[in-house]
């Protein structure tokens, strides 16, 4: 008897239609940044790049993320994952300095 295999891939968290700064902790806590504080920062920052990508509104005084653009300006912003640089020395592309000791790192 052979066994049938899904090949579905498997989703990520569901996407909410909308949700607002102060509650993106109850509804959208698996979208980055998780939490309504960091949410703020984040629409303070890029505020004109999630306009453009239709992720942001307002009403009255609430700022409301729509979780569809929100997804869209994530993903524009994939690209710059290849030119993130660490602070952390032994992170960086090319270091020699993972696995050696503080005596090793400071010899040249």
């Amino acid at each position: 008897m052979t066994r049938k295999v899904s090949t579905k891939v498997q989703a990520g968290p569901r996407n909410p239609f909308s949700w607002g700064l102060d509650t993106w902790k109850e509804i959208a806590p698996d979208f980055w940044p998780g939490n309504g504080d960091q949410g703020r920062w984040v629409v303070r920052a890029y505020r004109d790049e999630l306009i453009e990508c239709g992720a942001i509104s307002r009403v009255g005084k609430k700022i409301i993320v729509f979780g569809a653009g929100y997804t869209r300006w994530l993903a524009r912003r994939t690209s710059r994952v290849k030119e993130f640089t660490s602070n952390n020395p032994a992170m960086r592309v090319g270091a020699k300095l993972i696995g050696r000791g503080k005596a090793e790192r400071a010899q040249p």
